[in-house]
């Protein structure tokens, strides 16, 4: 369970979007999400504590702590 707590318009439901976005299939957005038309929106996660399953899996990530693992997506306009 995780809890967001802060003021209103403090940015609680777009780390929410961003983390919707982050674990779907989607690599296109609608432009109106942008607000800079040339360069894509960026998120990145920082994962630890893996079991060494998923260090194996994601072995080409894994940092030189041999702990974290940091996935990098870019998503740009819909053509």
């Amino acid at each position: 369970m995780a809890v967001l707590i802060g003021e209103n318009n403090a940015g609680k439901s777009n780390v929410l979007k961003a983390l919707d976005l982050f674990f779907s299939d989607t690599k296109t957005l609608n432009e109106n999400l942008f607000n800079d038309r040339e360069r894509p929106i960026v998120i990145q996660i920082a994962f630890n504590k893996l079991s060494q399953a998923a260090k194996e899996q994601f072995s080409k990530y894994l940092l030189n702590d041999g702990e974290t693992v940091i996935i990098k997506k870019e998503y740009y306009i819909v053509p």
